[in-house]
């Protein structure tokens, strides 16, 4: 009997395992650079392969449009609001290239593909193919974070114009969340993670079924 219950007590810790190993696997610091490369944007935490969009100058509700996105809530450094719902927020040191975004958990209730878009102002300073804006793919269910806009040496970094909180379109297949994350499809890492742990638990089950109850 002691053996069947450490059986069952390793099959449920294995499951846990790949649980918490599934749901924390996607969220890490992402970079977004577009060709050269000159400008970096760093998220963290986002969505590890994600989308990483970048493109020379402002950025533009018909530029997140032609991306299958739409905008959200939109908050200006030095202009009025633009977010409705106050759902968005951020902070940024004194030049203007670092700080924090926060967002409501309200937005993952509702949008299960959730995006940060920067536009730093000064397009085309110091490398007119360089891109200024950018929009980067969150982690399901994270509700702040970090920003910090980085280059190579010599490379004029420009301060921070406007912030985008970007979702995926209202009309898109599989695009409403589901409270707290949403419903999208796992990644290969999750599938590859699921498919170990019932491999083990099938095994487990196996050994179990071979062991005689004790008298």
């Amino acid at each position: 009997m002691n053996l069947r219950n450490n059986l069952l007590g390793a099959v449920v810790l294995v499951a846990a395992l790949c649980g918490s190993t599934a749901a924390h696997a996607l969220a890490a610091p992402v970079s977004c650079a577009g060709p050269p490369g000159l400008r970096i944007l760093t998220i963290d935490p986002a969505l590890v392969g994600g989308l990483c969009h970048t493109q020379e100058g402002n950025l533009q509700p018909a530029d997140i449009t032609a991306l299958g996105l739409d905008l959200y809530a939109k908050e200006n450094v030095g202009g009025p609001s633009e977010d409705p719902f106050n759902v968005l927020d951020f902070t940024m040191n004194g030049a203007g290239t670092s700080g924090t975004w926060t967002i409501a958990a309200s937005v993952w209730a509702l949008f299960n593909e959730v995006y940060l878009g920067f536009h730093f102002g000064g397009g085309g300073q110091g490398d007119e193919s360089n891109p200024d804006s950018f929009i980067v793919q969150l982690s399901p269910s994270d509700l702040t974070g970090t920003w910090l806009l980085d280059g190579l040496p010599g490379v004029k970094l420009n301060a921070l114009s406007h912030i985008d909180l970007i979702v995926c379109q209202a009309s898109a297949p599989d695009c409403e969340g589901g409270g707290g994350g949403g419903g999208g499809a796992p990644e290969p890492a999750s599938w590859l993670l699921a498919a170990i742990g019932l491999a083990v638990v099938g095994g487990l089950r196996r050994i179990a079924a071979r062991v005689p109850p004790l008298a």
